[in-house]
């Protein structure tokens, strides 16, 4: 029997749990590096990225809770040449998702140019 298609919701949620903690590293990461800068109002910039960092986090733990609760799950597999492999269970189905390292910055990018935008 094969695998059935995975649905768009089921896809933004491998994707959340995926991405949003790399988005969340990274911004850790340029916290540290905001501390050690010149800036003449450094708080400014502070706040702002603490408050992304808060709302990726209410998000992945939400998108983990309904994740639990259709039994599906997502881990990190490991390294393989230039991807990064991560796998899930979706419907009982286990898959397999390889990412180049490109695409991973590109989509990082992308979430954390979602969370920036001022709503």
């Amino acid at each position: 029997m094969s695998q059935p298609h995975t649905t768009p919701e089921e896809e933004k949620l491998v994707d959340a749990c995926i991405f949003l903690p790399m988005a969340i590293k990274t911004l850790e990461r340029d916290l540290k590096v905001l501390e050690n800068s010149n800036l003449k109002i450094p708080e400014v910039y502070e706040e702002i990225i603490h408050q992304m960092i808060l709302r990726m986090r209410e998000d992945l733990k939400e998108s983990k809770k309904t994740m639990l609760q259709q039994k599906m799950k997502v881990w990190h597999i490991g390294q393989e040449n230039e991807m990064t492999i991560y796998g899930s269970v979706i419907r009982g189905y286990e898959a397999q998702h390889k990412f180049w390292s490109h695409r991973l910055r590109s989509r990082t990018k992308e979430i954390l140019l979602d969370y920036s935008r001022i709503k």
